[in-house]
C-alpha cells in the first residue's frame, strides 16, 4: 500500500474545512464571535472542521491519488488548497488558553504539510508516467522523507488535540489516524 494514498487524505480530515459551521448539534452552543470559545466549545468547533471536510475528501477520490500523474496532480493541489482553506479555518477560532500550545502546534503542522506538500506538487509538474513519476511517488512514500515526516506531526498535533479534550473530560472522536 502507497504511504501516501490514505495518510494525506486522514490528516486532511483533521485539518481542513472551508468554514466551522454550528456546533449546536454536538450540544455545544456557538461561541460569540471575537469572545474566547471554551474548551468545549473550541474542541467542537475543531471537530465541525473535520466533519465538513470528510464529505469533500469523499467527494475528491483522494484512493486514486496517484494512479497517474494527472492524478496526483490534481490531488496535491487540491489537497494544499484544501489545508489552505483549513488554516484559515483554525485560525478564526478563538481558544481558550488552555488549548494555545495545541491549537498553534496544529496550525504550525498543517502550514509544514502545505510547505512540503508544494514541493511534492512542483516535482509533480511535467511528470510523466514512467521513471520520473515511480521515483517521485517513491520519495514521497519513503519512512522519512519530508512528507511522511509532515504527515506524522499532523498526526501528533491531532493526538494532542485528543490529549486535551480527554484530559479534560470532553468526549470528542476527532479520528486521528493511529499510524501514518
Amino acid at each position: 500500500m502507497l504511504r501516501l494514498l490514505l495518510p494525506l487524505p486522514a490528516v486532511l480530515l483533521l485539518v481542513v474545512a472551508a468554514s466551522c459551521g454550528d456546533d449546536e448539534e454536538k450540544g455545544g452552543r456557538t461561541a460569540t464571535p471575537g469572545a474566547e470559545a471554551t474548551l468545549g466549545e473550541y474542541i467542537a468547533q475543531v471537530d465541525e472542521i473535520q466533519d465538513d471536510l470528510t464529505k469533500v475528501v469523499d467527494d475528491l477520490g483522494f484512493e486514486q491519488a496517484f494512479a497517474d500523474p494527472a492524478a496526483a496532480r490534481s490531488s496535491v493541489s487540491g489537497a494544499i488548497d484544501l489545508t489552505e482553506s483549513a488554516v484559515e479555518a483554525l485560525r478564526a477560532l478563538n481558544p481558550p488558553s488552555t488549548a494555545d500550545a495545541a491549537h498553534n502546534e496544529l496550525i504550525a503542522a498543517a502550514e509544514n504539510l502545505i510547505d512540503v506538500a508544494s514541493v511534492l506538487n512542483e516535482d509533480l509538474q511535467g511528470a510523466e508516467a514512467g521513471a520520473e513519476f515511480d521515483r517521485i511517488k517513491a520519495d514521497a512514500q519513503a519512512a522519512v522523507s519530508d512528507l511522511s515526516l509532515a504527515l506524522d506531526r499532523a498526526q501528533q498535533a491531532c493526538q494532542e488535540m485528543v490529549d486535551l479534550a480527554e484530559g479534560n473530560m470532553i468526549n470528542v472522536d476527532l479520528n486521528c489516524p493511529e499510524e501514518l
